[in-house]
């Protein structure tokens, strides 16, 4: 699947504000908009080799505010998420899932399915995407989804810890997490981020 094409599923084809990407090792973000994800997959390609990349789970205002992003300064999410972190020695925890099986087997008692499941390198990055992004009418609005995205990923961490694993809780607004098709550095030799699976529906 082509980057664009991702995103395209991820955000809507018509999405507000800026999709935002960050590079871990300059720690610079560069901003698209939704008629420039061409140009968007060919900075991320000229990049991805030498470059760890992460993108914005939620949609910017603007490109005023450098680096991840606040709070304040996200004006939609297209659904919600999930970094689970596997067993491994890069992770500085012991208590997450040995592998994808066991996390598999686990996410199989949690009533919905997700949408879209990205392996990361060393672990899994899950999204539950909405029919269309939910774009936030007033702060009111972006303080409700930042509640609501923390008690949803609370259920899935009450889950795990059920069966012996201890989650990191990553349900902020300005969550950025790695782009699939480009590649994980923290070892000598990188390993592929890459989509796993996407629900059809």
């Amino acid at each position: 699947m082509k980057i664009q094409d991702f995103f395209r599923i991820f955000f809507g084809s018509d999405f507000p504000g800026f999709i935002s990407i960050w590079d871990k090792q300059t720690k610079h973000s560069k901003f698209f908009r939704n008629c420039e994800l061409d140009s968007m997959s060919r900075y991320i390609k000229k990049k991805y080799k030498n470059n760890d990349l992460y993108f914005g789970c939620g949609l910017r205002a603007d490109k005023e505010m450098p680096g991840r992003g606040k709070h304040e300064n996200i004006i939609g999410i297209p659904g919600f998420w999930m970094d689970l972190d596997l067993k491994a020695d890069v992770h500085k925890s012991d208590n997450y899932p040995v592998d994808k099986i066991e996390a598999y087997k686990i996410l199989h008692e949690f009533p919905l399915a997700p949408t879209i499941v990205n392996s990361s390198g060393y672990g899994l990055h899950l999204f539950w995407l909405f029919e269309k992004p939910w774009i936030f009418r007033d702060e009111k609005e972006r303080n409700e989804a930042h509640v609501l995205s923390g008690k949803f990923q609370d259920k899935i961490i009450s889950l795990f810890k059920n069966h012996g694993y201890i989650l990191d809780k990553t349900a902020d607004l300005p969550r950025i997490l790695r782009i699939p098709s480009t590649l994980n550095h923290k070892k000598d030799s990188a390993v592929p981020v890459k989509i796993v699976r996407i629900k059809d529906e």
